[in-house]
């Protein structure tokens, strides 16, 4: 069984070796495709997500280096990352550098310090109205943590 985010597939589906070809259902928005079989279900995970009659789904795949400072240079790579698009460190926006649309540059702003804070946050792109998910790929540990 197939379902894209709280809906299963309505239509049969083929199964081809290691492939499971589906017809998506009507709708609008990100949804996370799970299949489910005898040992269990899969877990929703970001490259898993399959956007419906909108904007395609904006997904961070790994930034380097994954520590640093503020105000160091740090690679953003993705899919679907549109020119107008903002990077936010946390809470903080980053200063950008440079764009293209699987890769951003940007200058790693201040962090936010506060009691219970950590030193490693996600850092998610925000782009045609649509931000992306949080995952193990996007985060990002400060090294001086509390700034002096």
């Amino acid at each position: 069984m197939v379902d894209f985010g709280t809906v299963p597939i309505s239509k049969e589906y083929v199964l081809r070796d290691d492939v499971i070809v589906v017809w998506a259902p009507e709708g609008v928005g990100v949804v996370d495709v799970r299949a489910t079989d005898s040992l269990g279900t899969s877990p929703a995970v970001p490259r898993g997500q399959f956007t419906c009659g909108g904007p395609a789904a904006v997904v961070v795949t790994g930034i380097s280096p994954d520590t640093g400072r503020a105000d160091d240079q740090v690679q953003i790579n993705g899919v679907n990352f549109a020119s107008d698009c903002q990077v936010y460190f946390g809470d903080n926006l980053a200063e950008p550098v440079d764009y293209a649309p699987e890769q951003l540059l940007v200058n790693a702003p201040k962090p936010t310090i506060a009691i219970g804070k950590s030193a490693t946050i996600n850092v998610t792109v925000l782009s045609n109205g649509y931000s992306s998910p949080a995952s193990p790929a996007d985060e990002f540990t400060y090294l001086e943590w509390p700034l002096r």
